[in-house]
């Protein structure tokens, strides 16, 4: 009976995840952003910027499933630690796969991609749910998610000049160059 009901909701966090995250992918897009906007949803269309989004989303839908469900802690954060990461992965890999072959409007590319992300990562969570020793590598996954809040909180705000953090289209690194450019304009 678990694992049916955990297998359905997985199924159900794909689409959830993915509503959520083309949301704050398009949330800036159409409004004046806020910091708080800023921080949780995309401001260009780096590979990290589309990323944030998803990552957002994954945490919201986490924490509604652990407050739905009693699952096993131990497991479910390892499964669910290890499958957001090869999320990330993927995402990138196809991000930059698909900028390599020429493509053309990539948030319509990222937000194909982030489907088939979601739907592999779900896949990856139910196998490790099942999984009795994944309780050891508890502590590592732990570590692995305060490493990830830090590199949200850090790179959302203040990206560095790397490829991950590059909007091609425009040229820029995150909103705050976007800023600071306008600003100069003005001045």
């Amino acid at each position: 009976m678990f694992e049916k009901t955990f297998c359905t909701l997985e199924r159900a966090g794909i689409f959830a995840v993915f509503a959520i995250s083309v949301f704050l992918s398009f949330r800036v897009c159409a409004f004046t952003p806020s910091a708080l906007e800023i921080l949780f949803c995309s401001v260009n269309d780096s590979a990290w910027e589309r990323t944030k989004a998803v990552i957002c989303a994954y945490f919201i839908w986490w924490g509604l499933e652990l407050l739905l469900l009693k699952l096993p802690f131990y497991r479910f954060v390892v499964a669910k630690t290890v499958s957001l990461y090869i999320c990330i992965l993927l995402m990138f890999a196809f991000h930059f796969i698909y900028l390599s072959t020429g493509g053309g409007d990539i948030k319509i590319a990222d937000t194909v991609f982030s489907f088939f992300a979601l739907s592999v990562s779900a896949f990856v969570t139910v196998r490790l749910t099942k999984v009795d020793k994944s309780g050891e590598l508890f502590y590592p996954c732990v570590f692995l998610l305060m490493l990830m809040f830090v590199m949200f909180f850090c790179f959302s705000i203040f990206p560095p000049k790397m490829f991950l953090f590059k909007d091609y289209g425009a040229g820029i690194y995150g909103f705050l160059e976007k800023s600071v450019e306008a600003s100069r304009i003005l001045t």
